[in-house]
């Protein structure tokens, strides 16, 4: 577990996919599923501290360490559950459904009946969240907490000094 959690976490993924894909059964679901989470978290602690860089190679990595817990679980047909959830996070925030199905169907090579599952599994995360207006409501509720927050600053400045 110490060995293969830090390894999971370094970067933003690209290079962890091959074998959380490929050998995540030997890996284990505990170690996948902690470093999916430590990577969220990793991630977020980088965004808010000011480091650059994206959001989708990180999501798409922790999307793939939780597919592969459920392949682990289950015993569900490998290919058609991990392409699924490797864009099933991602299209739950970026509104790009055909893109990430056409990426998630070339990732393993399935062929056009594999991309039906892929859809639905696109088009159900993307109105589950994106759909309903929850990113742009936090978004703009955020928005609204630092426009508040700049108009009492500005109307007491002895204030906010202290």
């Amino acid at each position: 577990f110490t060995k293969s959690l830090p390894a999971l976490l370094v970067a933003d993924g690209a290079a962890q996919l091959p074998t959380v894909m490929g050998d995540g059964d030997e890996l284990g679901s505990s170690v996948l599923a902690a470093s999916a989470f430590a990577k969220a978290f990793a991630y977020h602690l980088a965004a808010e501290s000011g480091f650059a860089g994206g959001l989708f190679l990180p999501m798409l990595s922790m999307s793939s360490c939780l597919g592969r817990v459920f392949v682990n679980i289950t015993g569900i047909n490998e290919s058609v559950a991990l392409s699924c959830a490797s864009v099933a996070l991602a299209a739950s925030l970026i509104p790009a459904p055909f893109m990430l199905s056409l990426m998630a169907n070339s990732l393993l090579l399935l062929g056009p009946q594999g991309l039906v599952p892929i859809f639905a599994t696109v088009v159900t995360a993307h109105l589950m969240l994106v759909g309903v207006g929850v990113p742009q409501a936090l978004l703009a509720r955020g928005a609204a907490r630092k426009a508040k927050a700049a108009a009492a600053a500005a109307a007491d400045p002895q204030g906010a000094a202290v």
